[in-house]
């Protein structure tokens, strides 16, 4: 059988209820495209895929090349099979942002000063707004809008009832329809009436058009005033820090900048606390990380947290290695703010060998390091898929029907695919130019 897809069908969940499945039951990846654009109009990305049930004893082609073997992410095959597992030494670390779920909680920083200078009060709901524009492409990467946000208080105190003379599953009744009692001791967001009256005009009436739907949108209906999703979490910890590692869950550059974390933090964005060893996160070892387990969208990286961040193996750091880091985004922010260019923008000259008023810039953000046995290769370089061993290398074809070589590239998929393993060196090639001949001679 074959298939054709967005080139999803290799990454995170789809590949684990897809391709892991029938890899696992017997079949066999005999050919794959792994990702190529789409030829018509559409703006996507696709992979092709070609599956043998049982095993196959033929040549295999990834991306054009011949290889080994191909593994359900469209990978050659390595020395480690399955999938990572989350780590238990990196739980309670990394976040997703907010689901804010209504434009109406957001404003400008001078409206949020005017609600300030009306009340002080308000100054304890109304927090900067960071989201994946600001901070791929403001030079400071300060936030561009503030945020009402009332965490997972009730709406309004009322008098139905005693709170301190009710029960735990009373209370439970209360909270969950955010009217409580007129003795309610922690606060709601009608201690803030000019906030909640902003809510109240620009959110509510959008979420009110939830309350026919499933249950997960008649819930966010009823708790209009609140997030789509609060993650409380996510600012209870926070608390305790003065600044956190941001990063784009989609980008094209996987890049964590230090933000201070007195904010509320986009869906978009992704949270990592600072830890011993945070420093790897900069570097091409961990970017490949997360191109290989991450997926993709379009032509950026969805950097997933659960199967990137939470199934790296950390490992302290070193002076060399802080020193290394602590200098590039030293030298990224001075680039940023010399030039008036967001972070995106930066690393497009950074990468851009042609430009050489960037040059020493360049070797300085990527020159190698060593830390531990590992060789820190570069940082904050774009990823691409590593070359492949000697042996298994781009090799002409031999075609029988013409008697001379072609190439297994791009060039070579619009001819029908005779291509033989004569040619082939190594182990592998021999293997399989025995099994073709043995083949050849069962059918006669």
């Amino acid at each position: 059988m074959s298939m054709l897809a967005t080139n999803t069908v290799a990454q995170g969940d789809t590949r684990e209820v897809g391709l892991d499945q029938i890899v696992h039951f017997g079949g066999t990846i005999t050919r794959a495209v792994s990702t190529r654009s789409w030829p018509g109009d559409a703006s996507i990305e696709v992979g092709q895929v070609w599956i043998c049930g049982g095993n196959w004893s033929g040549v295999l082609f990834l991306d054009g090349l011949l290889v080994p073997s191909i593994g359900p992410n469209l990978h050659v095959v390595g020395s480690v099979l399955g999938n990572p597992k989350m780590l238990r030494a990196n739980e309670g670390m990394s976040f997703q942002g907010s689901v804010i779920l209504g434009l109406g909680f957001t404003m400008s920083p001078e409206e949020a000063n005017d609600l300030k200078r009306k009340d002080s009060r308000n100054a304890e709901v109304l927090f900067p707004y960071l989201n994946g524009e600001d901070l791929n492409s403001i030079p400071n990467q300060n936030p561009s809008r503030w945020v009402i946000n009332f965490q997972d208080w009730p709406v309004q105190r009322d008098d139905v009832g005693s709170w301190a003379a009710s029960d735990e599953e009373e209370r439970k009744v209360f909270l969950r329809f955010g009217i409580v009692p007129l003795d309610y001791p922690e606060s709601v967001a009608g201690d803030y009436p000019l906030c909640l009256s902003i809510v109240t005009e620009k959110v509510k009436p959008e979420r009110d058009m939830l309350s026919s739907g499933d249950a997960s949108a008649r819930d966010r209906a009823r708790r209009w005033w609140q997030f789509g999703r609060p993650t409380v979490d996510l600012y209870t910890t926070l608390k305790s820090y003065d600044e956190v590692l941001a990063s784009c869950r989609v980008t094209k550059y996987v890049s964590h900048s230090y933000v201070e974390a007195a904010k509320v933090f986009d869906v978009g964005v992704n949270v990592i606390l600072p830890f011993e060893g945070n420093q790897v996160l900069h570097s091409s070892i961990y970017q490949a990380w997360v191109h290989h387990h991450g997926s993709s969208l379009r032509n950026d990286t969805r950097y997933t947290l659960t199967d990137c961040f939470a199934t790296f193996p950390f490992k302290g750091t070193s002076q060399t290695l802080s020193e290394s880091v602590s200098n590039m985004i030293s030298s990224r922010r001075r680039l940023m703010a010399e030039n008036g260019i967001g972070l995106t923008d930066a690393l497009n000259k950074v990468h851009d060998r042609a430009d050489q008023n960037d040059i020493t810039l360049h070797q300085k953000l990527t020159s190698p390091d060593r830390f531990g046995n590992h060789r820190f290769i570069r940082l904050d370089r774009p990823h691409t898929r590593p070359r492949l061993p000697s042996h298994q290398a781009r090799r002409p074809l031999h075609d029988k029907r013409e008697g001379t070589a072609r190439s297994s590239g791009p060039a070579a998929e619009a001819e029908p695919r005779t291509a033989r393993t004569g040619s082939c060196r190594g182990a592998v090639g021999r293997r399989q130019e025995e099994a073709r001949q043995e083949g050849q001679k069962t059918g006669s």
